[in-house]
């Protein structure tokens, strides 16, 4: 008799036998018969150890499942089950039939085989196993702490089975206790991915606090920069308007009779004027190039920051923001919240771009990532149109995206770019990164 522990009732047996060989405590053999024919003595016991096989598809039972170590010269004899040492259950699937191989190590030959359908056991309990007195030869029962399940085939020939029938236990709770491993099994899991999402969380928002001390520093030295040119430009106003009242004593002193050499120091005095003008000049038209050189170095870094790249799907242009693909018409886009953030972005790289060439924006940008808004200071009574589309009017959406166009085309024409309106906001927009990085490489 081979008993293997289990937990689960007559008629809740699981049908997978990964599942059910996950619950098996021990394995016994009682009433073992062997062949004494081989033996050198007519009294020795056979030294036995079984392997389980599960099928395939054709029925062949050629999949080891579990492989038993051996016991010395018994014909009772008991197993606890250890499955460290029996990786093939890993790759166990949805298995309904198995064969357990009995084997006497002495001789390594089969004592008893069996094919075993799991759905078909049926159940003993420990009392009623009690008051069994005999047993078939080679009898197959598995066991739990309850009682034992057996063979249709034995269960036939045993001498209890109305009583058997009649008190076999509920193992509801046992089904239970497993239910809420599964069930904590997946909360664990869902934690895991929780602790990502707080990961990226976290990284976004070191992000933008690094974005953000760029900006103040970049700022600040934009601020510097002006102020140093509105100096030297005032500095160059006073002088030219100094030179030119020299200019104009000069002349006034011209209608005068001088002679020969007033002349020719009055050339020289201009000629030195016009070289001290061209001096200053020079100087003004280096700060010139140094802000402008500036702004595309600005101008590049906000590009690296925003990357729009463009990819071909079925021959159609499809333009994408740090990832996030915008199409044409909007309202083909369904995930709202990709929506938002792309919007987002775009607010974003615009108010940087015009605080960046100076250039002040028709329509006032108020950029809170995903939630920013548009807002015309002119008319509409001040009032703040949504660039995201949860839980907003469609009409209001669709004019602060209008709104948000006429300010991408503002820039455009203060770089002498036009608008594209056959072309979706990205295209139009890379087509100022792609203006200012030629003049940069003509610089």
């Amino acid at each position: 008799i081979i008993i293997i522990s289990s937990m689960a009732s007559e008629d809740k047996v699981e049908k997978n036998l990964k599942w059910f060989l996950k619950i098996i405590k021990s394995i016994s053999v009682r009433n073992l018969s062997f062949d004494t024919v081989n033996n050198t003595k007519l009294n020795d016991l056979p030294s036995p150890y079984f392997l389980i096989y599960s099928a395939n598809e054709v029925k062949e039972y050629n999949q080891l499942v579990y492989r038993s170590e051996r016991v010395h010269e018994c014909c009772n004899a008991t197993w606890m089950l250890n499955y460290d040492n029996n990786s093939d259950l890993k790759n166990i699937n949805r298995i309904e039939n198995i064969m357990i191989q009995f084997y006497d190590s002495l001789t390594s030959k089969i004592i008893s085989d069996q094919i075993v359908v799991i759905p078909r056991l049926v159940f003993i309990s420990a009392f009623n196993l009690a008051k069994i007195n005999t047993l078939p030869l080679n009898t197959l029962l598995f066991s739990n702490e309850d009682g034992v399940y057996v063979t249709d085939s034995t269960y036939q020939s045993l001498s209890l089975v109305t009583a058997i029938k009649s008190v076999s236990p509920d193992h509801n709770s046992y089904f239970e206790s497993l239910q809420l491993l599964d069930k904590q099994t997946q909360q664990n899991e869902s934690m895991q991915i929780l602790e990502k999402e707080l990961v990226a969380i976290n990284r976004s928002i070191a992000f933008n606090r690094q974005l953000t001390c760029n900006q103040v520093y970049n700022d600040q030295i934009i601020s510097q920069l002006t102020r140093d040119i509105e100096k030297e430009e005032q500095l160059l106003s006073e002088e030219i308007q100094q030179d030119q009242i020299d200019i104009a004593d000069l002349v006034a002193l011209s209608d005068l009779s001088i002679d020969l050499s007033s002349c020719v120091d009055l050339t020289r005095d201009i000629s030195d004027l016009n070289v001290y003008l061209m001096g200053k000049y020079e100087v003004l038209q280096k700060n010139q190039f140094l802000l402008e050189a500036k702004q595309l170095k600005l101008l590049n870094e906000l590009q690296s920051i925003y990357p729009i790249t463009c990819s071909t799907v079925n021959t159609m242009e499809l333009y994408s923001i740090r990832g996030i693909e915008l199409p044409y018409d909007l309202t083909n886009q369904r995930d709202d919240e990709q929506l938002s953030s792309g919007l987002g972005y775009i607010v974003h790289l615009l108010l940087l771009a015009s605080k960046y060439l100076e250039i002040p924006l028709r329509y006032q940008l108020f950029y809170y990532a995903s939630r920013s808004m548009i807002r015309d200071p002119i008319t509409g009574l001040g009032q703040a149109l949504p660039l995201y589309r949860k839980n907003n009017d469609r009409e209001r959406f669709e004019r602060a995206v209008i709104w948000l166009k006429k300010d991408i085309e503002q820039l455009l024409s203060s770089r002498g770019l036009n608008y594209d309106i056959k072309k979706d906001m990205l295209f139009n927009i890379n087509q100022l990164f792609a203006c200012q990085l030629c003049q940069g490489m003509a610089f």
